[in-house]
């Protein structure tokens, strides 16, 4: 799973530093294999007879007419493969939106190519597809939905009068602008025929069961993937406030400017909320299968097995990687002076999603630059690894999922006299730790629950 697995582990200087990342690495693998979505949905989705259980509810099959299948994500390809092993033929038609590089086939749903993280036409031609197979399906029919990371970008499907160049000229403004990742979704729900709860109202009146992977924090459904298939509260007043607080506004297209001033006055345009009929006639079910929590409760078992005292930090962790760097050895050098919040040898983790504020034009990643800013705070005795869960951490030559470092990496670093300052101050945290040999190497995992932070203590 980790390609350079044992380069890693031999870049440990002393046998002691060679048998902690052997178990840090270790423990990456096992959250790899066990977050797997194809994992996820077997341990989440089973079939007796003609009863499919999803977590702890049953949906007797026999009352369905026909089970179409659609989604859209990172992830989704192998949600997709995983239901095919489960249901089969009873599947009569579905088809997933997913990137590129997951140019694979399947059975009995269709795939669109799409692109990630701009949208372009084709992901408007597999979601125009979507919906359309949605709208086929009647009251006796059952829709399964999946979800995962990247469902936004990847599922668009722009109101009326607004052109591609525009959704894709507004994505960019709002990343931009570092808009936080609620503002954003409340601007895509209003600019979409798919997201904010529009998918239900393509699907009504069929029976929807909605399967997410959360790669945000704090898991809420209406922002995964802008939530399609849950009420939304935001509205259109909302959505041009975020424009105006954001200083996009002026920027933004007339097509856009009108829509948006269109829906303050056509309530019928408006995304529908949790008391609209659709929501209450209790034939839509949304379930989050996957997420960072259960990343994070896989990796502190392992560690309890490794015989380290697991301490999770937290599930929602945000915040700049320079700052967050500070704070996270601080609390590691408190655990090594003090045996506090937990006594060594210990594993501190924690998980979530991070901000890298760009001054130069370096190669890397949240995760890179996160362990690049704590090296030079490493001390005896203390191991940094942070890792994309989807194995792509940033903007790279080659995909690169994270970075492990120790106090050898610095005496390292300090011996081939490498100005650490330089590359901080251009943000170039991939070539720094490629010339440390300290990159981590997994290539695309299929999995998208965000990312995952160890701090080892011993």
């Amino acid at each position: 799973m980790i390609k350079n697995k044992k380069q890693l582990i031999a870049n440990g200087k002393t046998s002691k530093q060679r048998k902690i990342r052997r178990d840090i690495l270790s423990i990456l693998e096992e959250v790899i294999n066990k977050i797997n979505p194809e994992n996820i949905i077997k341990n989440s989705v089973s079939l007796r007879g003609t009863k499919l259980k999803i977590e702890n509810k049953n949906f007797d099959l026999s009352k369905y007419e026909n089970i179409y299948v659609v989604g859209a994500g990172k992830a989704t390809y192998y949600m997709a493969s995983a239901l095919e092993d489960i249901l089969g033929d009873k599947i009569k038609r579905g088809l997933i939106n997913i990137p590129e590089i997951l140019n694979k086939k399947l059975k009995y749903i269709a795939i669109n190519i799409a692109s990630h993280p701009i949208p372009n036409k084709a992901g408007i031609n597999g979601s125009k597809k979507i919906i359309n197979i949605l709208k086929n399906a009647n009251k006796d029919d059952l829709v399964i939905v999946l979800m995962s990371g990247g469902g936004s970008a990847l599922l668009p499907l722009p109101s009326e009068g607004i052109s591609l160049t525009d959704l894709k000229f507004i994505s960019k403004l709002l990343v931009k602008s570092r808009a936080p990742i609620e503002d954003i979704n409340i601007v895509r729900k209003h600019t979409s025929q798919i997201k904010g709860g529009r998918l239900i109202e393509a699907s009504n009146p069929a029976t929807t069961i909605s399967l997410y992977i959360s790669d945000v924090v704090g898991d809420r459904l209406d922002t995964i993937a802008s939530g399609p298939t849950v009420p939304d509260n935001s509205t259109f007043q909302e959505a041009i406030n975020v424009l105006k607080k954001h200083k996009i506004w002026s920027n933004i297209s007339n097509s856009i400017k009108n829509y948006l001033k269109r829906g303050l006055k056509k309530k019928s345009l408006e995304t529908p909320k949790k008391d609209n009929k659709i929501f209450r006639t209790n034939k839509v079910f949304n379930y989050i299968i996957g997420s960072n929590q259960k990343a994070l409760d896989v990796a502190c078992r392992k560690i309890d097995k490794l015989g380290y005292n697991c301490h999770i930090l937290s599930s929602s962790l945000e915040g700049e990687v320079h700052d967050l760097a500070k704070i996270l050895l601080a609390i590691a050098i408190k655990i090594s002076k003090y045996g506090k919040p937990v006594k060594k040898p210990a594993i501190l983790i924690a998980g979530g999603e991070t901000t890298l504020d760009l001054k130069g034009d370096g190669f890397g990643g949240r995760n890179q630059e996160l362990v690049m800013a704590g090296t030079s705070s490493l001390k005896e005795g203390i191991t940094i690894v942070s890792f994309a869960t989807d194995g792509v951490d940033g903007k790279t030559p080659e995909p690169i999922a994270g970075v492990i470092a120790d106090f050898g990496t610095l005496k390292k670093s300090q011996k081939k006299k490498i100005n650490i300052d330089k590359y901080l101050a251009n943000n170039d945290s991939y070539k720094y730790f490629k010339e440390l040999d300290e990159l981590i190497k997994t290539g695309y995992t299929g999995i998208n629950v965000g990312d995952l932070i160890m701090i080892c203590v011993v």
